[in-house]
């Protein structure tokens, strides 16, 4: 009979055939570290995409058509991160997830849609 050594921590492995690690604990930080592995740019990517996310679901809360992009981008918004581009209503919208607004750069505002 084979024995199987954890994955994370190296110490025999004792149970079903197909189990990969000792306790829980392991299998927990080996994945949380397979998680953390990400490139920091991805991590910065990511946390601008939901903090843009949060904040177009804050402004339509409280029902708010538009916001001025000055207002927004001290609050955090940054309208070039986005993850898709759609047309609604006749006009070409950015997304954020499920999220869309448009940038009226001319009017100085970003209205969701």
């Amino acid at each position: 009979m084979e024995t199987k050594q954890c994955k994370w921590c190296g110490s025999i492995v004792k149970g079903r055939t197909d189990k990969k690690f000792c306790n829980d604990y392991c299998r927990s930080a080996f994945h949380y570290k397979q998680k953390d592995e990400k490139p920091e740019i991805m991590k910065r990517i990511i946390r601008q995409l939901e903090r843009n996310w949060v904040l177009l679901g804050h402004w339509k809360k409280r029902g708010l058509q538009s916001v001025d992009i000055k207002a927004a981008r001290m609050q955090g918004f940054v309208e070039d991160c986005y993850t898709g581009m759609e047309t609604k209503n006749g006009k070409r919208c950015k997304l954020v997830f499920d999220r869309a607004f448009v940038c009226e750069k001319g009017g100085g505002v970003i209205r969701g849609i």
